[in-house]
C-alpha cells in the first residue's frame, strides 16, 4: 500500500539524505573508535601484567638481598656482642612490602584481562554488530531510496505546466464579401398587463388634418371661371 508523501520543501529532503550520510560516517567512525580503544585497553593490561611481573622478580630479589643482610648482621661478634639489625629489618620489610604490592598489580591485572573480554562480549559485541550490519546493508538502500525520491521531486519540479490552448478564428476563412451579420439586440422582458389603448402617432393625425383641410384651388381652375374678382369697394356693403 503505497502513501503520498507531504513533501514541503525540497531543501528539507536533501538536509535530511545529508544528516543521514553524515550519521553513518559518525557511526562507523565512532565503532572504530570503540574497537581501537578494546585493543588498546586489553593491550595495556597486557602491558601490565608484564611490568608487574618484572616489579614481582625485582622485589623478590631485593627481599633475597635485604634476608642476606640481616642474616649477616645478626652474626655475634668476637666479643659477644649482639650487633644491631634495626636498619637491616626495615630494609627487609619495605621489600616484603613491595613485593607484596607488585604481587596485588599481578593479581588485579589477571582478574581484569579476564574480565574485560566477558564484559566486551556480554554488553558490547552484540549490540556492535548490529549497528555495524545496519550501517552496511540497510543505510546504503535507504540513502539509496532517498536519493531516487530526490532525483524524482527535482524531475517533477523542473517540469513546466503547459498553457491553455487559446480560441482563434475558424478554420474556414470568411470572404472579403461577407458582411457580418449583426447579432439581434436583445430585448427587454416586459411583465404581462393591461395593454394600453393605442395612440395615433403624430405623424398619422397631421395627415388627417391635412385630408380635413379645403385644398386650395390650382391656376386652372381660377382661369376657367370667367366671374371677376370683386373690389375691395365693392365688396363692402
Amino acid at each position: 500500500m503505497h502513501f503520498a508523501a507531504d513533501v514541503k520543501s525540497l531543501e528539507d529532503v536533501r538536509d535530511l539524505h545529508a544528516l543521514v550520510n553524515k550519521f553513518r560516517t559518525d557511526a562507523q567512525d565512532a565503532l572504530a573508535s570503540v574497537d581501537l580503544a578494546i585493543r588498546r585497553a586489553s593491550d595495556y593490561l597486557s602491558d601490565q601484567l608484564t611490568f608487574w611481573r618484572a616489579a614481582v622478580r625485582k622485589c623478590e630479589e631485593e627481599v633475597f638481598q635485604a634476608t642476606q643482610e640481616l642474616r649477616q648482621r645478626q652474626y655475634v661478634g668476637f666479643d659477644g656482642r649482639v650487633p644491631d639489625t634495626t636498619v637491616q629489618e626495615k630494609n627487609l620489610q619495605r621489600a616484603k612490602e613491595r613485593l607484596r604490592h607488585a604481587e596485588e598489580k599481578v593479581a588485579t591485572v589477571r582478574r581484569w584481562m579476564t574480565r574485560l573480554p566477558k564484559q566486551v562480549a556480554e554488553v558490547y559485541d552484540g549490540p556492535a554488530r548490529q549497528l555495524a550490519a545496519t550501517l552496511e546493508s540497510e543505510l546504503p538502500r535507504a540513502l539509496a531510496v532517498l536519493e531516487n525520491r530526490i532525483q524524482a521531486l527535482e524531475a517533477y519540479i523542473g517540469l513546466s505546466v503547459p498553457s491553455a490552448p487559446r480560441e482563434g478564428p475558424s478554420s474556414s476563412p470568411l470572404s472579403s464579401d461577407a458582411v457580418p451579420t449583426p447579432s439581434p439586440s436583445p430585448t427587454a422582458t416586459v411583465a404581462p398587463g393591461p395593454s394600453p389603448a393605442p395612440s395615433a402617432s403624430p405623424s398619422a393625425s397631421i395627415a388627417s388634418d391635412a385630408a380635413l383641410a379645403p385644398s386650395p384651388p390650382s391656376s386652372a381652375s381660377i382661369a376657367s371661371d370667367p366671374s371677376p374678382v370683386p373690389s375691395p369697394e365693392e365688396a363692402k356693403p
